[in-house]
């Protein structure tokens, strides 16, 4: 092979490889502020614990700084927990090429999965959290 087609390759698959890093972080950051649109804000805490990380997933659950033995103190109705922004949340998700990794979003929180699925005494309601940010990158992508 001439040099010239050895170039081409190169260059194509670079190219390639840029349009799958850029269509991932479209796919993270649909997912991640499709979380943040659909999960309900009580106190904050679960939203909040939503968590970007790479090679395995951060189950790091954030509490409100008012709460006791789990739950949110209803004499201190300080404003919710405001969540991290999709920028805040990916930094360090990236290696050091500047290209994105494996990565989970996850949540640690207890009533977590109670809330999305409606399982009580969490929600009466399932809020379908997982579910609609899943639709909203399928239909992103199409």
């Amino acid at each position: 092979m001439n040099s010239s087609s050895n170039d081409f390759k190169k260059s194509f698959v670079n190219n390639v490889a840029a349009i799958v890093n850029d269509q991932s972080v479209k796919a993270l950051e649909t997912a991640y502020e499709g979380l943040m649109r659909n999960t309900p804000i009580w106190s904050g805490q679960l939203i909040s614990s939503w968590n970007i990380s790479a090679q395995q997933p951060n189950y790091k659950v954030v509490y409100h700084p008012d709460t006791q033995n789990g739950t949110v103190r209803i004499d201190k109705p300080e404003n919710p927990l405001i969540p991290k922004s999709v920028q805040e949340a990916i930094q360090g998700v990236k290696d050091d090429k500047g290209k994105f990794k494996k990565y989970y979003i996850a949540n640690g929180h207890k009533y977590a999965y109670g809330v999305d699925q409606g399982v009580a005494p969490y929600s009466g309601t399932a809020w379908h959290m997982i579910k609609f940010a899943t639709d909203e990158i399928l239909s992103s992508i199409k």
